[in-house]
């Protein structure tokens, strides 16, 4: 869940910042993972087929588990899935531009 933070700018209007907890832990997932992990993972996030080694990888001990015992993704692993696969990208985009629009028809309504 994101946190946010108010932050004043130079023109006494309040800006609201977040900080994106669940981009940060996948991505400290992923800094964690050699191409066979990442490989692992994409296998498990399109519903692939795994093999004993790719199951071990996503369920060490380096980090938190990212396959449950059916192998399926965890909150954490599908997390690190999306931010593989962009998918986390382009939803966050969505989310900036959406925010701008609202910021722009907050000054019309202004004026």
């Amino acid at each position: 869940m994101p946190v946010s933070s108010v932050q004043e700018s130079s023109s006494g209007v309040g800006r609201k910042g977040y900080i994106d907890q669940e981009g940060i832990a996948a991505d400290c997932v992923l800094a964690r993972l050699d191409w066979r992990g990442a490989q692992a993972l994409r296998s498990a996030g399109s519903s692939g087929v795994l093999t004993e080694e790719q199951v071990s990888l996503l369920r060490s001990g380096k980090h938190p588990d990212l396959i449950d015992e059916k192998s399926r993704l965890t909150e954490l692993g599908r997390l690190s899935y999306e931010q593989l696969t962009g998918k986390k990208l382009e939803r966050e985009q969505d989310r900036k531009q959406l925010l701008t629009r609202n910021i722009d028809q907050q000054m019309e309504d202004k004026t």
